[in-house]
């Protein structure tokens, strides 16, 4: 044979046996937990992302067929799943693998009714990564972590009374009081509150508060609604209405634009749909 035939094919005996070598030494991978972030927050539903690093120490790539995970509160199994997230990852380096959940308070609630008062609760984050391994062929690794995530309530809104301001032959001056309780631990600030109130099935009022209040952390606080009533309009069933003083059945609807101290809650919008009896106040 040729001297450099001769060479090629002992380059290629060379290689072929550095290449068993590297499959021979085949690892699994370390995972590590390299953040977990809020990526959006309401009164409804918290969003995480769990950012997990995948450390390949082999000569050789790897590649990710996928994940499960288990997300449970108290021992509570809330949100399971599997996720096809193809990766692959280099020889010696280290990629991450994103995890995006949301839940939802109300499913949390329900499944743990002691969390519905708390600030915070604790979690438990169970997951399998699953590689195509050379050699070692489909292997799940196992990854755990467990961690706390902030829970928020929305405010608690009550009419507390309805008072007559004014009264004349054709109208009539009403303060609607409407009661609201922030059961966070942070500040709300009442941007504005859209409203429209219904009693007996008739149009009362509708309009929108003229200004900002802001509500402390755990505190109660009470706005007082004008009405201007047309008697004339409203016919003698409306002044009965105000001159018997008996409750008053009501709807009240429209929508509350909200502000927090919070910096991940700058804005927030809940509605407003309560109905219910009225009573008159002193």
């Amino acid at each position: 044979m040729h001297p450099a035939g001769l060479l090629l094919l002992a380059s290629l005996i060379l290689g072929g046996c550095a290449t068993v070598r590297q499959l021979a030494q085949v690892k699994r991978p370390d995972l590590r937990l390299q953040q977990v972030r809020v990526t959006g927050l309401g009164f409804d539903a918290v969003d995480l992302d769990f950012a997990i690093e995948v450390d390949n120490t082999n000569p050789l790539a790897i590649d990710l067929a996928g994940l499960d995970y288990d997300l449970a509160f108290d021992g509570h199994s809330l949100l399971q799943g599997r996720q096809n997230q193809p990766l692959q990852v280099a020889a010696n380096s280290q990629s991450v693998v994103h995890l995006p959940l949301t839940v939802q308070y109300a499913d949390l609630f329900a499944a743990v009714k002691s969390l519905a008062d708390n600030d915070s609760t604790a979690y438990q984050l169970q997951c399998g990564l699953a590689f195509d391994l050379p050699v070692l062929g489909a292997t799940r690794i196992p990854f755990s972590h467990q961690g706390s995530l902030p829970t928020l309530h929305k405010p608690r809104i009550g009419l507390s009374g309805l008072q007559v301001d004014g009264l004349s032959l054709t109208g009539a001056k009403l303060g609607l009081d409407i009661s609201l309780d922030n059961p966070n631990p942070f500040d709300l600030i009442l941007r504005a509150l859209d409203y429209d109130l219904n009693i007996d099935g008739r149009s009362w009022a509708q309009g929108t508060t003229p200004e900002a209040i802001t509500l402390p952390a755990r505190d109660k606080g009470v706005i007082r609604l004008p009405i201007q009533l047309n008697l004339l309009q409203l016919g003698k069933g409306g002044r009965d209405l105000l001159q018997n003083r008996k409750p008053l059945n009501y709807h009240l609807s429209g929508r509350l634009e909200l502000g927090s101290s919070l910096p991940l809650l700058p804005n927030a919008s809940l509605p407003l749909d309560r109905s219910g009896q009225l009573d008159w106040g002193d």
